[in-house]
């Protein structure tokens, strides 16, 4: 069977007859503009060029069907491989910029796991520091206490304080009317409270306790008991040490460790300084030898030695029976420059 010719393809034979066609005018309405109207228009819009173009001979026949599967899979392959880069191209953005979203993300998620993580170190390392601290602040609280304990009963054991004062505090810290108080002691106080009582008529009954510390005392009646026990009273003054440097940061610690010294260490009495002893009176000329011989025991020891003289003899017996006393028999032999010496040795110093 030969082909049918198609209507849409001019055939070779009838190349050379063909002429362009103008397409007409329509206005705005849908409306031929004849071409009265249209001449009425500017030369330039209406004017046209005409030139002749050479075409290749087209081939007899037309388009085989291999041909035109070439075309087919050649403008396929072309389509295809222009969509591939156009989809490459549009992939690659969209995963480059979900990428970096995601990349981001993961970082972000990163640094916040090692911030915690520093945080965490930070706080392992700060934590024994803080317990530290405190495990510090006990241990020489400890130590200061254990401290102040020593110096108490090393004082205490060099100069024992008067326990009387602190007997009638405690006393006096009981209700009124209390009868039949018991004192308890350490056994170094005990023969000063005993004889003050004997000494004030007091009813009191005294206990020998060699385990209280010396200075320290403990009363008891039927009804109360006050500790004023050494051990005791420094513990307050520590908890009172404590709570006052909580409250006032401002006191020093002078002030609160010489309020503690004047609570719990109070100064023991001063010994009564000897009285000085009298100088002598001076005595007439006609003092015997033998009080002109005890004067000189009687002055201080840096008195000016005295020089040497012949005792002037009394009327005593017994200053006859000495040696000196036998040389000089005679009282009137006696020089007036002995008797200025005897009385000016007796005189009393300024």
């Amino acid at each position: 069977m030969g082909e049918k010719p198609r209507s849409n393809r001019i055939p070779a034979v009838h190349a050379d007859e063909w002429r362009s066609w103008a397409m007409p005018s329509i206005d705005d309405d849908g409306q031929v503009v004849n071409a009265e109207k249209k001449a009425q228009k500017p030369a330039d819009e209406s004017c046209e060029s005409v030139e002749d173009v050479d075409i290749d001979e087209l081939p007899q026949g037309g388009l085989s069907a291999e041909e035109f599967e070439a075309i087919v899979r050649e403008a396929e392959l072309e389509g295809f491989a222009k969509g591939r880069e156009e989809g490459f191209k549009s992939g690659h953005d969209d995963g480059y910029e979900a990428g970096q979203h995601k990349g981001a993300l993961e970082m972000r998620q990163q640094l916040v796991a090692e911030q915690q993580k520093f945080q965490a170190l930070a706080e392992a390392l700060m934590a024994p520091i803080d317990t530290q601290d405190e495990k510090l602040e006990g241990l020489l609280l400890a130590t200061i206490t254990r401290l102040a304990r020593a110096v108490v009963n090393r004082e205490l054991a060099q100069q024992p304080v008067d326990i009387l004062p602190v007997v009638r505090e405690a006393i006096g810290a009981l209700p009124a009317g209390d009868a039949h108080i018991n004192v308890h002691l350490n056994p170094s106080d005990l023969e000063a409270v005993e004889q003050y009582c004997r000494e004030q008529n007091l009813s009191w009954q005294f206990q020998s306790d060699s385990a209280m510390t010396a200075g320290g005392v403990k009363v008891s009646t039927r009804d109360s008991h006050v500790d004023y026990s050494m051990e005791k009273r420094l513990d307050e003054v520590i908890a009172r040490y404590l709570s006052q440097q909580d409250v006032d940061e401002s006191t020093s610690d002078e002030q609160l460790l010489s309020e503690m010294a004047h609570n719990e260490l109070p100064e023991p009495e001063p010994e009564p300084e000897p009285e000085p002893e009298p100088e002598p009176e001076p005595e007439p000329t006609t003092q015997t030898s033998a009080n002109a011989d005890e004067a000189p025991a009687r002055e201080p020891h840096d008195a000016q030695p005295r020089p040497d003289y012949s005792p002037e003899p009394g009327n005593s017996p017994e200053l006859n029976k000495s040696p000196e006393l036998k040389e000089n028999p005679e009282p009137n032999e006696t020089s007036e420059q002995e008797k200025e010496t005897n009385l000016q040795a007796h005189e009393p110093k300024p």
